[in-house]
C-alpha cells in the first residue's frame, strides 16, 4: 500500500487507516465480538494498513485492550493512534484536560496497549475549563519523556452551526450543545430495531460532552510542566489562515477549531488533525484542510464513508439498534436516506467505469479514493469490525480517480438533513 507522511516529522503510515471504535463502542453493539474484531485488525494489517485509531473512552478501555492483543504479536506492523480527554460516565461523557489526568491517562493507555510508546497521542476534546495550552503542554511532556512520538488534535464533532445539533438543557449543569450523533445523555427516545443482516458502519466519535462546573479546573499557579506556554488568543475573530478562494465560507465552529490549533502550535507542533471528511460532509475542505496542508500537518479523515451510508449497503427504513447513534441522526431517517440516494448512485456510476463489481470496485472504495484525492497528507480512517470490509477499504488505496471522476462527484447534490 502507498505510504503517506503526516506531520513535520514525516511519520509514514499506510494511505488508508483503520478506525477501531465500532469494535467496542456504538454502531450495532450486538455484532461486537472480540474474535471477529481481532480478525478485522489482522486482515487490515495484512492488507498494508498501519494506522490503527482508537481511544481510551471506546468501551471504555476495552478497545485499547483488544488492540493490545494484536500489538503483542505485530507491534512493528502498526502505527498506534489513541486519544485522551474524554471520560465516560453514566449516560454522559465529560471532558477532562487537566495535566495530571493527561499524564495518568497516557500511562494507562500504554499499559492497556502493551506498548512502550504511542505513535500519535490525540486530544479527543478540549476541556473548556482548562486553558488548552496547559493540556497541550502536558501532552508535549509525554513526547519529551519518550512515551509518545507525536501529538494530534481530534476535531470530530466540530460541525457547521446549522448541523451542530439542537441545544439541550442539562439539569443543574447549564446548557450544552450536543451532537446529533450522540443524544443518549439527553434522554431522547430509542430508535427502531435493527434489520436483519450486517450493513456497513463507519468510524465516528461521540459528540455528547457534558462538562460540570469546576470539572477539569486548574488551580491558580499549579505546575503544568516545562513546555513553553503560548499567549491566549487575541480579542477579535479576524480572518482565519488557510481559506480557499471560491469555496463557501467555513462555519464559525471551524474557525474556533483553527484558533485553538494556532494556540497549541505555539506550545508544541501539531502532527495531525482528525476531523470528519467525506463526499457527504466536505465542510473541512474550506479552511481546516488547507490550514493543515499549509503547515505540513497530517489530516486523518474520520467517517469517510458517511457512517456507512456511502457504501450503498444501508436500506432506507431498515432501522438501527436502539443504541446505534444513527437511530437518532437526522440523515438516517427513512425519508432522508431515500432523498440522499443520488450520492450513492453517483459513486456507483464511477465504480462501474472502473470495472464495478466484476473488478471488485465498490461505491465505498470510490468514496475513500475521493478522500485520498483531497491531498497527499490525507489519510482516511474508515471504521469496521469485519475483516472483509477492512480488506475492501484498504484496496481503495489502489484506486486512482480521473479528473472526470472527481468532477462528476463534485457535481453530485449535497447531502440533506431532516431540517433542510
Amino acid at each position: 500500500m502507498e505510504r503517506r507522511n503526516i506531520g513535520a516529522t514525516a511519520l509514514a503510515v499506510g494511505a488508508v487507516g483503520l478506525g477501531c471504535m465500532p469494535m467496542n463502542w456504538a454502531y450495532t453493539t450486538s455484532e461486537q465480538r472480540g474474535d471477529r474484531s481481532l480478525r478485522a485488525v489482522h486482515a487490515a494489517l495484512d492488507a498494508g494498513v498501519t494506522l490503527l485509531d482508537t481511544a481510551d473512552m471506546y468501551g471504555p478501555f476495552t478497545n485499547e485492550l483488544l488492540l493490545g492483543r494484536v500489538l503483542k504479536e505485530r507491534r512493528a506492523d502498526a502505527f498506534v493512534a489513541t486519544k485522551c480527554g474524554l471520560l465516560v460516565g453514566d449516560g454522559h461523557v465529560v471532558a477532562n484536560g487537566r495535566p495530571g489526568y493527561v499524564r495518568r491517562a497516557c500511562d494507562a493507555s500504554l499499559r492497556r496497549l502493551g506498548t512502550e510508546v504511542i505513535d500519535l497521542y490525540q486530544l479527543h476534546r478540549a476541556d473548556p475549563e482548562v486553558p488548552v495550552e496547559e493540556t497541550w503542554g502536558a501532552m508535549a511532556e509525554l513526547v519529551t519523556a519518550g512515551k509518545v512520538r507525536a501529538l494530534g488534535w481530534c476535531a470530530v464533532g466540530a460541525r457547521p452551526a446549522r448541523r451542530g445539533g439542537a441545544v439541550f438543557p442539562a439539569p443543574g449543569r447549564g446548557t450544552v450543545r450536543r451532537s446529533p450523533l450522540f443524544r443518549r445523555a439527553a434522554g431522547t427516545s430509542p430508535g427502531t430495531a435493527a434489520a436483519p443482516g450486517t450493513p456497513r458502519g463507519a468510524h465516528s466519535a461521540p459528540g455528547t460532552v457534558r462538562v460540570p462546573p469546576g470539572a477539569g479546573r486548574t488551580a491558580p499557579g499549579a505546575a503544568t510542566g516545562t513546555a513553553p506556554r503560548a499567549a491566549p488568543a487575541g480579542p477579535g475573530p479576524g480572518p482565519v489562515p488557510g481559506s480557499v478562494p471560491g469555496l463557501p465560507v467555513a462555519p464559525d465552529v471551524f474557525d474556533g477549531t483553527i484558533r485553538q490549533l494556532e494556540r497549541v502550535q505555539q506550545v508544541f507542533p501539531v502532527s495531525a488533525v482528525q476531523a470528519e471528511l467525506s463526499v457527504w460532509s466536505p465542510e473541512a475542505l474550506a479552511r481546516l484542510l488547507p490550514w493543515c496542508a499549509s503547515r505540513g500537518v497530517g489530516f486523518l479523515a474520520a467517517m469517510p464513508l458517511g457512517n456507512g451510508f456511502l457504501t450503498g449497503t444501508l436500506t432506507p427504513g431498515g432501522g438501527f439498534e436502539p443504541d446505534d447513534p444513527r437511530a437518532r441522526h437526522p440523515r438516517f431517517t427513512a425519508e432522508m436516506m431515500a432523498a440522499n440516494q443520488p450520492l450513492v448512485a453517483g459513486l456507483r456510476r464511477v465504480a462501474e467505469r472502473h470495472g464495478g463489481a466484476a473488478a471488485g470496485v465498490t461505491p465505498a472504495q470510490v468514496a475513500l479514493a475521493w478522500t485520498l484525492a483531497q491531498g497527499p497528507q490525507v489519510v482516511p480512517v474508515p471504521g469496521t469490525k469485519r475483516a472483509h470490509w477492512a480488506v475492501e477499504n484498504a484496496r481503495a488505496a489502489g484506486l486512482a480517480l480521473t479528473a472526470g471522476d472527481l468532477a462528476e462527484i463534485a457535481a453530485l447534490p449535497p447531502a440533506r438533513d431532516s431540517w433542510d
